[in-house]
């Protein structure tokens, strides 16, 4: 029943309007007057983009700046950092996760706030420096854990757990050996949870409907 609900909530999602769709709330901020309401669409816009091309568990309110996300050789980069759920397992890799660029300017907008694009190197210093939180609410607090989820579920019908099947329903465009990438990029080490994340929908997606989809996938994790 749980892989049916997955599969359905996915077979509901076309990955081409995610993109747009973050686009069209982030370009919408500058109509909104009051500061706390840009704030929230900043927010809004950077939970839909990112979560696709580095599909994290329920850790996305805990990231900060400097300590966890670093601005490096041109792009927002994790750094030491080892997803919750198995950061305490012997022999589990550093996640090599980044912001690709692509949806870069999402995070970038978080950073500048309402200031002026060229402060952009100076703001992206002071969070490092001072460990913004990636997500933050107008009065200064943090979101909560399933702040992200909540977004994607009202967005498209589904938590952000569906990312993970998102990049599993890509990558099999390729081929069925190029999921062993899905699995370094969803953190999975069991050829179970690779049979799992890889649905109906995937073995019928073809390399042309998923061309731009994969090429965005595969940068993100370009040495």
């Amino acid at each position: 029943m749980e892989t049916a609900r997955k599969f359905a909530a996915l077979a509901a999602i076309d990955i081409t309007t995610i993109h747009p769709r973050a686009v069209a709330v982030l370009e919408d901020v500058p109509q909104q007057t009051n500061p706390a309401k840009r704030v929230i669409k900043r927010n809004r816009a950077m939970a839909i983009a990112v979560p696709p091309l580095t599909p994290l568990r329920r850790e996305w309110h805990d990231l900060r700046f400097g300590r966890d996300l670093v601005w490096t050789e041109g792009r927002y980069r994790l750094r030491d950092y080892k997803l919750r759920k198995t950061r305490h397992l012997p022999g589990r890799e550093e996640y090599p996760g980044s912001v690709h660029p692509s949806v870069q300017l999402f995070v970038d907008a978080r950073v500048l706030q309402d200031d002026d694009p060229k402060y952009l190197d100076a703001l992206r210093d002071a969070a490092e420096e001072e460990e913004w939180p990636l997500f933050v609410h107008p009065d200064g607090t943090l979101v909560a854990e399933n702040y992200v989820s909540q977004v994607w579920s009202t967005e498209f019908g589904t938590g952000a757990h569906i990312c993970r099947s998102i990049v599993y329903d890509v990558v099999f465009a390729i081929s069925e050996d190029a999921t062993l990438a899905g699995m370094l990029m969803n953190d999975h080490t069991s050829q179970q949870a690779r049979k799992k994340y890889t649905g109906d929908r995937a073995k019928q997606a073809s390399l042309a409907a998923a061309g731009k989809e994969i090429d965005d996938i595969f940068d993100a994790y370009d040495a």
